[in-house]
């Protein structure tokens, strides 16, 4: 999914038509809204996606999801239980010569296509509530591809978090036999055609893993990853993945997937606890944004 253009206001916050790229950069003093400009897209996408509670205002996203471009736009109020209630909801599918409803409601009525449906939910999505139909579901699946990444604090830590793997997960990996890892479904498929999953999924895994994955299963990208990290810190000569023997599992003998960075002239590679912050940061960074096609992180 491809966000092109981004509108969002409610009783406090108003955000101009803000056109996306490729890559953002978003730039200004403390307090100016980068913060909530990015909550709003994370909060449509979770609510739309998971079907979380979001909140009272309105959104306009103009987007191209597998090059077909939608227009989506969401209106709610606080109703009498606080929950924020739908006033307006629609979903376009817009082509070159015209423009197609996919459905459209309001407070009084639901039209889906041509066909007027039952009065459903109005503190739940739309895309939420028909996500199986065939029209819907690529909207639904691209939402789902946005998610929040954060390289500090508590998120760093947790993603630099050692793990341990059974044997037969490592062989596995060694093979890139991808259906026998078991990784919480997050990597499924096979050595010709790997499909590493949902991304926020994936990105639960902790870095040394995750990159351990990449390396098996989709070399280029890793090497891209590798190459990256290491235009950025010039004395870094080459980043290395590799699992150590650890703790025993109870299917066996344990490993643990590591980082480490061999710096140009040194001959013993640097373990990844010693990395500087900026290393770290900059290794999840890379790690995450050359995976990921909806490139929003804080």
């Amino acid at each position: 999914m491809k966000i092109i253009r981004f509108e969002f206001h409610d009783e406090i916050w108003g955000f101009s038509t803000v056109q996306l790229k490729k890559l953002n950069l978003f730039v200004g003093a403390s307090g100016s809204g980068k913060t909530k400009f990015l909550q709003s897209i994370f909060s449509i996408a979770n609510f739309i996606h998971n079907n979380v509670e979001s909140r009272a205002g309105n959104w306009f996203i103009s987007m191209t999801i597998n090059g077909v471009a939608y227009e989506y736009e969401w209106s709610a109020v606080a109703g009498a239980q606080g929950l924020p209630t739908v006033t307006k909801e629609k979903l376009d599918k817009v082509m070159s010569s015209k423009r197609i409803s996919i459905f459209v409601r309001d407070i009084e009525k639901f039209t889906f296509g041509e066909k007027e449906l039952p009065k459903l939910s109005p503190v739940t999505s739309g895309i939420y509530l028909l996500k199986e139909e065939k029209e819907i579901k690529p909207v639904f699946d691209g939402f789902g591809s946005i998610y929040r990444r954060s390289f500090s604090g508590a998120d760093l830590a947790q993603a630099t978090s050692e793990v341990v793997i059974a044997k037969k997960t490592l062989d596995a990996l060694k093979k890139a036999d991808t259906q026998s890892l078991g990784l919480d479904g997050s990597v499924v498929g096979n050595e010709k055609n790997v499909n590493i999953g949902h991304p926020g999924a994936f990105y639960n895994l902790p870095l040394g893993l995750r990159l351990m994955v990449l390396k098996r299963t989709k070399p280029l990208l890793y090497k891209k990853i590798s190459d990256s990290f290491c235009s950025v810190f010039p004395h870094v000569h080459e980043l290395i993945v590799k699992a150590e023997k650890s703790q025993a599992t109870i299917l066996g003998d344990g490993y643990s997937p590591n980082v480490w960075v061999r710096e140009k002239g040194v001959g013993s590679p640097i373990a990844w606890p010693t990395f500087l912050p900026e290393c770290r940061r900059s290794c999840c960074s890379w790690s995450t944004c050359l995976r990921c096609r909806t490139r929003l992180s804080t």
